[in-house]
């Protein structure tokens, strides 16, 4: 039974990464910070298949053991806001601190890193700006590395539609931040999970090429989509502008209040499009067909109506 070490691993992407890899039968390592739900994580395989280990940083004993017996590592961990931590040491110092460890303790491991499409470090978030600063030092230092840049991932009770279906159900008005036009080509999760599974079959770890962009086929604005699930929804709203200075100043007075929607950094994320370069590997190259989007929308409204 082979095992592999899955940092970030009790979040969403993470419960259906470890869903699959469960049934094939891998051995699962979770590390984890911040308590998860453990009865939730242990049910996605069968008895003693998944390991939940807490660790207060990298150098704790469990976590170089760990580190030690893995044959695959898997990174999915992030923050999205500095609230008791920094992204520069969430993520960027977490990696390099990841990785030089991988190569002195076990550097026939495998690593994969979950990035996302469009990161760039001349970015203006904080959060995207540290994910690709991270990306560089993986593949400048640790030839056995994949990494993986999805889209916006939906589906399987994914946070994107959980927030904003019951938003369109409530409220006559929707707002577009900086109206709504910028591009995004989402993913479902099944067909990132399924990405994983054949990455780790395969394990073509040391070729030259070791991006892969994680997209489905469409491409939406964001308006485009609010009117989609408005439509499957059977519902008609008032979609208004909304400047992207007067949210980020709203949001922040709501936070004031202890009422979290949307985070600086997830605002970032409307102001510029999510598209992938089509200058590296892809679902088609693992011979996945991606999944219809707009299916897995209609597919994941069916529950509220």
């Amino acid at each position: 039974m082979k095992t592999v070490v899955i940092f970030g691993g009790s979040g969403f992407v993470g419960s259906h990464i470890i869903r699959r890899l469960a049934k094939k039968g891998y051995k699962l390592i979770i590390p984890y910070q911040i308590l998860p739900d453990l009865p939730k994580l242990r049910i996605l395989g069968n008895v003693g298949q998944i390991i939940p280990i807490r660790f207060r940083n990298l150098e704790d004993d469990i976590i170089i053991k760990s580190i030690n017996n893995a044959d695959v590592i898997i990174n999915l961990k992030t923050i999205w806001d500095e609230g008791n931590i920094s992204f520069e040491n969430g993520i960027l110092k977490f990696n390099r601190e990841l990785i030089d460890i991988i190569k002195i303790k076990n550097a026939l491991a495998p690593y994969i890193f979950f990035s996302g499409l469009g990161v760039d470090e001349s970015s203006l978030s904080q959060r995207i700006k540290n994910i690709a600063k991270s990306e560089n030092y993986i593949l400048k230092n640790f030839h056995n590395s994949i990494i993986l840049r999805p889209g916006i991932i939906l589906g399987g009770n994914d946070n994107f539609l959980g927030r904003l279906i019951p938003i369109m159900r409530f409220s006559p008005f929707i707002p577009l931040f900086g109206g709504g036009n910028s591009n995004i080509q989402p993913v479902f999760i099944d067909d990132v999970a399924k990405a994983v599974e054949l990455l780790l079959e395969k394990q073509n770890y040391n070729k030259s090429k070791k991006i892969y962009e994680i997209y489905g086929r469409e491409i939406f604005t964001y308006r485009s989509l609010y009117l989609l699930i408005g439509n499957f929804l059977n519902i008609k709203r008032i979609y208004f502008f909304f400047p992207f200075s007067l949210a980020k100043i709203f949001f922040k007075i709501l936070g004031i209040f202890g009422i979290k929607i949307l985070t600086n950094e997830q605002l970032e994320l409307f102001k510029n499009d999510n598209l992938p370069t089509k200058e590296h590997l892809s679902l088609d190259t693992l011979g996945i067909n991606p999944n219809n989007v707009s299916a897995v929308i209609k597919n994941s409204i069916k529950k509220y109506l």
